[in-house]
């Protein structure tokens, strides 16, 4: 605040008056503060949920099959046929026994051949998936002000 001095005149003949005759007028000066509030005038709400829908999709599925074949044979060798041996995708196992005679020779009595495939076939295959959705409502607050 700042004082300024003002001068009394009771007479207009005297300009100048005597220290006691002065008198003091105050000066007032306002000040101002501004700031802010927050106020909450709504709000909002996220819904979220999962929506299950079945796919059908085609997969590829493949099953091995073994065909297995007796083949009687009914040959005499003198010596023993291989136990086992290969021919292109087959496995062929002999089965031998001991015939005595004054020489030992093998009979071939049978072979047994296995062959391994694969067959591959679609099935259809149905398969949950989920989506999620999310919703948003807006919601006005009552006692925000207006």
């Amino acid at each position: 605040m700042t004082d300024t001095t003002a001068q009394l005149s009771t007479n207009s003949a005297n300009p100048v008056l005597a220290e006691e005759q002065r008198l003091t007028v105050p000066v007032v000066e306002e000040q101002l503060t501004v700031g802010k509030t927050e106020v909450v005038t709504g709000a909002v709400r996220l819904t979220k949920s999962v929506d299950f829908e079945e796919r059908t999709l085609k997969l590829e599925r493949t099953d091995h099959e073994v065909n297995v074949e007796r083949r009687p044979v009914n040959q005499t060798f003198d010596t023993p046929p291989p136990a086992v041996r290969q021919e292109g995708g087959k496995t062929i196992y002999s089965v031998i026994r001991e015939v005595p005679v004054v020489v030992t020779r093998y009979e071939l009595v049978e072979e047994i051949v296995v062959e391994q495939r694969a067959v591959t076939t679609e099935q259809p295959t149905v398969i949950p998936t989920r989506a999620e959705r999310v919703e948003v409502t807006h919601i006005d607050n009552p006692r925000a002000p207006r």
